[in-house]
């Protein structure tokens, strides 16, 4: 599952949940915004409280593939390496053509910030050929 998150409403992130290995791999193209020490508090709240709310809803009981045992311990998390970077104020952008390429198992290497302004201009004729109510 992807799992776009914000940062003190400045910067977006891209969290992938792997329910099996019971990991959040993040994905963040201006790693620069996000310190070390404020992004290990800033994902601590996600990784106690999602086996707990998964719990809570009946997730598990309704995945039983997804062997989970009563372990509520916080799930690992991992900054992705080697994301690629924006330049200004893209992350919108990069978060969306991420779980874009992601999806198609495509690698994310191609999401560069040289192409900002088509990615954006892709974007918008999706949405207004869809007609998509943004409000």
């Amino acid at each position: 599952m992807y799992l776009p998150l914000n940062y003190e409403s400045k910067h977006w992130v891209l969290a992938e949940i792997d329910f099996i290995a019971r990991k959040i791999t993040v994905y963040d193209s201006e790693t620069y915004c996000i310190g070390p020490r404020k992004f290990e508090r800033f994902m601590e709240l996600l990784s106690t409280l999602l086996p707990l709310l998964l719990q809570k809803i009946g997730f598990f009981s309704k995945r039983p593939e997804i062997e989970h045992g009563e372990d509520m311990t916080p799930w690992s998390v991992e900054r992705r390496e080697l994301v690629p970077q924006q330049e200004k104020s893209d992350c919108v952008v990069f978060v969306i053509k991420f779980v874009e390429h992601l999806i198609h198992g495509e690698s994310i290497d191609s999401v560069q910030a040289d192409k900002v302004k088509y990615f954006r201009t892709y974007l918008c004729l999706n949405l207004w050929r869809s007609k998509i109510a943004l409000w």
